[in-house]
């Protein structure tokens, strides 16, 4: 099992087999240790739910998350050696079950081992072969960089929200990890927020306005940066999150596509440069539309009126239609899904557009009644003080005269 596994998808049993080394050493949880703690889950005592989700834990508090998690388990063997006594005392006969010093140590070291999974970054060779240096030269180019150290320099400053400070990359290689450099490590250990954390806390809320709010603050700092680079950077940022945004919207599609990339991608900025990634779009368009894919192509065929079948022709649902209008059907439907999250978009747009206008005419109107009232006012002529009507003063006022 390696660390990226997702916690709900083991057992219990297959989450302790697993093997870890602790500075150099192979731990491996001995049967005295596991099968007492595999037996305890079964009585409800503790289960997967009470192990942290390391993959989401900022690599500062990996080392508390782990303590944590020793103390938890250390309280879960006390219990079973509690319980094992009470049943031998009870039953005056047996041996309780206990565990040495020695066993609660290593499973201390196995945990080490588990937290330390998560502190490895994703190091790349230290000698690029000939297809990755061709790569490195096709992703630069999209980028617009000139060279390596602007790579390392832009993937730094997109992990960590700041442009990266003159030595920060020492220690960075194409495809590795931001976090491995210099100014990565430090940036851990200050505790500081990374892109993975604000994506990872995004997609888990669905809120795709905090991702978008970190590229506008980072856009926003790299405008005032000196780097060679940073013009560029916030270039391609913004227009990446631009083409993003047109073409999935500002929901699910959008974030899982951004995690995706961040998956994929790793050390490599951004590729593609402004443009989507095809093979993650259509990856997330699959994910997304699965179920709607098959009732559009459903309501696709019963719409066409197909010709008469041919031979090689197929049937479906008691009605003839040719293969190659199947697959001409697929495809309009594939383009009319991938069309569904700007569609979405363009109508929230407009329904905050029209909120908007509405308001606009809303005071407009207000105003023009208040200027309608002070002109019909006007036109009735000066209101006399002493009959009150009006078209004349109290000087002329005639009932004033007969009296």
């Amino acid at each position: 099992m390696g660390p990226g596994c997702a916690r709900s998808m083991i057992t219990v049993g297959e989450w302790l087999g697993a093997e870890y080394q602790t500075k150099g050493v192979k731990r491996v949880l001995s049967d005295r240790i596991k099968g007492p703690l595999v037996e305890a889950s079964t009585r409800g005592m503790w289960g997967m739910d009470d192990v942290p989700a390391f993959e989401a834990v900022d690599e500062a508090h990996l080392d508390e998350a782990g303590k944590m998690l020793k103390r938890f388990l250390g309280t879960v063997l006390t219990d079973v050696e509690a319980e094992s006594k009470a049943i031998v005392t009870k039953a005056g006969t047996g041996t309780p079950v206990t565990f040495s010093g020695t066993e609660r140590l290593r499973l201390d070291e196995w945990l080490d081992g588990l937290v330390l999974s998560f502190k490895l970054p994703v190091v790349a060779p230290q000698k690029l072969s000939a297809a990755q240096t061709g790569q490195l030269q096709l992703d630069m180019k999209a980028q617009g960089m000139f060279d390596e150290s602007d790579l390392l320099w832009f993937e730094l400053t997109r992990h960590t929200g700041r442009p990266a400070a003159p030595g920060d990359t020492e220690g960075g290689t194409y495809l590795g990890k931001a976090s491995a450099t210099k100014g990565g490590v430090a940036h851990r250990k200050a505790g500081e927020e990374t892109y993975s954390k604000v994506l990872h806390e995004a997609v888990a809320s669905e809120d795709f306005g905090r991702i978008e709010r970190w590229n506008e603050q980072l856009a926003e700092v790299l405008d005032l940066s000196e780097h060679r680079y940073a013009g560029q950077a916030s270039l391609l940022i913004m227009g990446m999150m631009q083409k993003l945004t047109s073409t999935l919207g500002r929901g699910k599609h959008a974030l899982l596509y951004l995690q995706l990339h961040d998956e994929r991608h790793t050390g490599r900025g951004l590729p593609n440069g402004k443009m989507l990634d095809e093979g993650i779009y259509k990856t997330v368009i699959g994910r997304s539309f699965l179920a709607p894919t098959t009732l559009g192509l459903e309501a696709l065929k019963g719409l066409v009126h197909a010709p008469a079948p041919e031979a090689g022709g197929s049937t479906v649902s008691g009605s003839s239609f040719p293969t190659s209008l199947g697959s001409s059907a697929s495809k309009a439907s594939t383009a009319l899904e991938g069309q569904l999250g700007k569609m979405m978009e363009v109508l929230s747009g407009l329904g905050s557009k029209m909120d908007e206008q509405s308001e606009k005419i809303s005071t407009v109107t207000r105003r023009l009644q208040s200027v309608e009232d002070k002109v019909a006012h006007q036109a009735k002529g000066p209101k006399c003080n002493t009959c009150k009507e009006f078209g004349h003063i109290a000087a002329n006022c005639t009932k004033k005269k007969e009296e």
